[in-house]
């Protein structure tokens, strides 16, 4: 390569090097944002998934909310990959959907419902309500969310729910199994026509 840009007059090599300058900058551009999209995927791709299926519209930073649908609803839109834990007392490992900040940073979100997207568990995908789903949906009332959140002893907004639609422990993580629903009943809900 040294000897094709020797061969190259002043003009060219000054063009050549804005051209590498231009395409350097749109390339770092798009490192960043590709790493905000890595470090927060899971939850990003959710609220993509529920625009896209009910036609919404995203909110803007600081909206208190993710998405705008029908009737002008504001949802609040929470994304989990599968995680795995250890179960206490047993040598078989638990799986797991962890959803956080689902009322904001000290509580401070306000929308009429919470969206929570899981992961399918193909473990248990006969027991879900949407059988040829990629996820497991829940559609939860903001103040079921906002009493769930003051019976913790903390200020820190976590759910984890077990994969396993008998697994969970605790009669209140067991209700939320009421509020999944398939993407056909989000969809005649939700949808923006």
């Amino acid at each position: 390569m040294a000897d094709s840009l020797s061969s190259r007059s002043k003009p060219e090599l000054i063009s050549l090097v804005k051209e590498l300058q231009k395409t350097n900058g749109l390339l770092e551009r798009k490192a960043i944002w590709l790493k905000s999209l890595i470090r927060n995927s899971t939850g990003q791709n959710a609220e993509l998934y529920i625009v896209e299926l009910l036609n919404g519209m995203p909110s803007t930073k600081n909206d208190g909310h993710d998405v705008t649908v029908r009737g002008g609803k504001r949802l609040e839109v929470k994304g989990a990959d599968i995680n795995i834990f250890r179960n206490k007392g047993s040598i078989n490992d638990g799986r797991r959907w962890t959803w956080h900040n689902f009322l904001g940073v000290g509580g401070a979100k306000t929308y009429d419902n919470l969206i929570l997207v899981g992961e399918i568990d193909k473990n248990y995908i006969k027991d879900y309500k949407d059988k040829k789903s990629e996820f497991v949906i829940f559609d939860i009332p903001f103040e079921w969310a906002k009493d769930f959140a003051s019976r913790k002893k903390t200020k820190i907004f976590t759910l984890h729910l077990q994969t396993k639609i008998t697994g969970s422990r605790g009669i209140h993580l067991r209700e939320i199994w009421q509020f999944e629903v398939t993407r056909e009943a989000l969809i005649s809900k939700y949808k923006v026509k």
